[in-house]
């Protein structure tokens, strides 16, 4: 039976990449998605798309789509463009918990040999200037735990998977930015002079290229690293500079600081053991003028 790569959220702006990159590699694609035809041009040769609701299919349906399938991916998401109330974490937060744990289930029964979770590092504390690995607590304050309790429990559900049963990552993303991510409004803001930055700009964040964070997913397959969780990011680089960088990529006003906004999180976070166990490289950052390549 052909070995295949079964991605859940495989439709997704993460997923369509992780997709296409398995699929360069040599690895036919089985995806799992509520729509099938949004796969349409996207998958080639044998691959093949499958309709799954990870919350409601039944979980006999869900094994016997996993079952050939060496890999398997949990890259589904449904995260709130702009959450003012806590249910409005609540799609999401059950993809990461229920949604994970019937994965997990259902890989188990079907003999998938590795499980790759997505993850985030926007979980991590606020760190100002200090670098954060994959040993930084998440932060549990009031403020943020509806979004960071999932994910912990995410991870806590990876974790427990048997050792001699199957194998796991964890690879936590950064601040997606490419063609398809918040990049594209941001680029937009930017352009209709809507674009503001909070404070003095001073703080961290940690983006990947949409391209280089599928091409971890790629290496975290083909070296099966096991139990092990890594930061997938690039460079970290100041929000107020990477606007600006920004804006003066596109040739437009670079946006005003407005200190009177809220401050925000810092996160400096280090690829460092990603560098290390993947062999992995990112490429096309923003923080390298020569290669850069914004997606908008």
């Amino acid at each position: 039976m052909e070995i295949k790569v079964a991605i859940v959220g495989a439709a997704g702006t993460l997923g369509k990449q992780l997709a296409a990159h398995f699929q360069e590699s040599g690895r036919s694609i089985r995806a799992l998605v509520r729509t099938p035809e949004k796969m349409g041009g996207i998958l080639t040769g044998r691959s093949e798309a499958v309709p799954c609701d990870l919350l409601r299919i039944p979980g006999s349906l869900l094994t016997e789509y996993l079952k050939g399938c060496d890999v398997v991916i949990h890259a589904a998401t449904q995260l709130p463009l702009r959450a003012r109330e806590i249910r409005d974490w609540e799609p999401t937060n059950r993809l990461r918990m229920e949604g994970t744990s019937r994965l997990i289930e259902a890989a188990l029964r079907a003999g998938v040999g590795y499980y790759i979770q997505q993850s985030t590092v926007s979980a991590y504390i606020n760190g100002g200037e200090q670098w954060l690995d994959e040993n930084t607590p998440f932060d549990i304050s009031p403020a943020r735990a509806v979004m960071t309790l999932a994910v912990a429990d995410m991870e806590r559900r990876v974790r427990e998977i048997p050792v001699q049963e199957m194998q796991w990552s964890i690879l936590r993303i950064g601040q997606l930015v490419g063609p398809g991510t918040t990049e594209v409004s941001l680029a937009r803001d930017l352009e209709e002079g809507r674009a503001v930055v909070s404070g003095n700009g001073k703080h961290f964040f940690s983006p990947v290229h949409i391209v280089d964070a599928a091409s971890a997913f790629v290496q975290a397959a083909r070296r099966r690293i096991g139990q092990r969780v890594l930061n997938i990011t690039d460079e970290p680089i100041r929000f107020g500079d990477y606007l600006d960088h920004l804006a003066d990529r596109l040739r437009v006003t670079r946006p005003h600081r407005d200190p009177t906004q809220a401050k925000v999180l810092s996160q400096r976070c280090t690829n460092e053991a990603a560098r290390k166990a993947l062999d992995w490289v990112p490429y096309w950052g923003l923080h390298l003028d020569e290669k850069i390549r914004i997606g908008v």
